[in-house]
This record gives structure tokens, sequence and C-alpha cells, in this order.
């Protein structure tokens, strides 16, 4: 409006603001703002290309580091405009059990814990897993069997082959793990008549006799070598198991061996009910 009225009756810029109340700055201000944004935005998206994993913080930081003394709202502006956040990953679905009984089963062959157990060969540094069984009453080892990798239908198959051997258990327990959780082994023990109780997440102390087992195995057997390969590692856990369950006195019974609890207490022995 100012330029135009100044055209036509040829009268000054500064004349016509005073008379309109305009300010003069405003006429002469040239709005620059599209340009430095662009400019922003280049030097956003080229060091997200280059460092992938840097957020808002270091991107604006860094441009602070090259001089450009832009304004951390503006540069977020425009961060969020070219869709440079970074993208969190979803959060996976929490696993919600209910409390358990804690408490041990009072029959022999009632109730059974399982868990795994890892190592490292020297050989080639090929991880062991190591899956141990035991009876929750009289605290003998049911089985420790090593192989490199334990999946869900192995699981399934060793623990038919204890079944056949020991016969069928009330209840095993065990914690989270993907094995333990899986179709599988879940449509075996529906099959069976078998309850798996599972440890509520964080809390390993529900499952304290076969972790108790577990740092008593690798202390007195694991540790004390270093195993070349997956042979040696079986060969020694059975060696060890042996022990454990026919010579190691065992605190929690009275400091008889697992075995030897078993033989005295013949009446203790839980008869399954058929599925």
């Amino acid at each position: 409006a100012v330029n135009q009225i100044s055209t036509k009756k040829e009268a000054s810029v500064r004349r016509c603001c005073r008379v309109l109340g305009q300010r003069k700055a405003s006429i002469y201000y040239k709005h620059k703002r599209k340009n430095e944004d662009a400019q922003i935005a280049a030097m956003l998206k080229g060091k997200a290309i280059e460092q992938p994993n840097w957020g808002f913080r270091l991107l604006f930081h860094w441009c602070r580091n090259q001089g450009k003394p832009w304004n951390k709202k503006r540069v977020y502006r425009i961060y969020k405009a070219e869709k440079l956040n970074l993208r969190s990953p979803k959060a996976r679905k929490k696993i919600k059990r209910v409390a358990i009984n804690p408490l041990p089963a009072e029959q022999i062959n009632q109730g059974w814990s399982m868990d795994f157990l890892s190592d490292v060969l020297l050989s080639d540094e090929r991880k062991v897993r190591v899956l141990n069984v035991l009876d929750e009453c009289s605290r003998k080892v049911l089985l420790s069997f090593a192989a490199p990798s334990i999946k869900a239908r192995k699981l399934v198959k060793l623990l038919q082959e204890l079944i056949t051997q020991k016969g069928k258990p009330d209840y095993i327990r065990c914690d989270n793990g993907p094995e333990f959780i899986s179709r599988v082994l879940e449509k075996f023990t529906q099959e069976n008549g078998i309850e798996i109780r599972f440890s509520q997440p964080g809390k390993p102390t529900q499952n304290g006799l076969v972790e108790r087992l577990n740092g008593t195995q690798r202390k007195e057997c694991l540790n004390l070598k270093y195993f070349k390969t997956v042979q040696e590692v079986q060969r020694d856990l059975d060696i060890w198991w042996n022990s454990y369950n026919f010579d190691r006195p065992h605190s929690a019974l009275g400091y008889l061996t697992p075995q030897q609890f078993i033989d005295k207490n013949q009446n203790l022995y839980f008869k399954a009910v058929a599925a």
C-alpha cells in the first residue's frame, strides 16, 4: 500500500509511512527465513544420512559447532518437519504371569524344575547350552544334556524320553525362555496332562532349586576346565551329575545324597493320575 501511494502521489516513502502510521523498516525488510530454513534442512538431512543414529541434540550441537547461531526451537521445528526423528523400537509385549506357589513338591517325582545353562567352547568360541532337569522333592538331577542348540522340538523329545524312564510328573516349573513358552511344549504338556508353572518375570527365586543347581554345576564342573568339543562337555556332565546324585551330601536333605533320600523315602513316590 505504501509503495502504491508513493508511486501515484509522487510522495516519498518516508512521508507515506508517517501518514499511514507504518514503520519504514518494514518496507525495506526482506524475508530470509525460507532460504535459511532450506539451509538448515539441508545440513540436518546431510548429517542424518551420514550419522543415522544421531538424535536432535547431537545434530543441533553439531550445527552450533559449525558456527551456525540458529535458535534451538527453530532447528527442532525443521528437524520434525523433515521427519528426522529417530524411530523408537516397539516395546515387546510383556508376559504377565500370576504368582505361583514357590514351595517345592512334597513327593518324589511330583514336580520337576528345568532351566538352561550356557558355556563356551575353547576351540571356536561356540556356545554350548546345557538343559538341567531336577526333581524338586529329592533334589535328584534327572537330566543334564549339552548341545550347541536345544530348540523346542528337541526339548519335547528329551522330556518324552525322561517321562518314559521316570514316569509323568504333576507339573514342571520353568522360567519364560523362548523354548519354554513355545506352542510345541504347550501342546505336549496338555496332551500329557502336565501343568507348566512359569516363574514371574524378574523373579528367578521362584525357580530357585534349579538355579542353585546351575550354580553348583558351574562351580564344580564347567568352570574347572576349558572344553574343546560338546562331547567333552557331555562326558564331564555325566560324571558330575552321577557324583551329585550318589556321592555328594545335600544340606536340604539332612546331608543325605539325593539317591539315599529316595531309597529312604520310597513311600513318598508320587503316583501320576492318567490324563
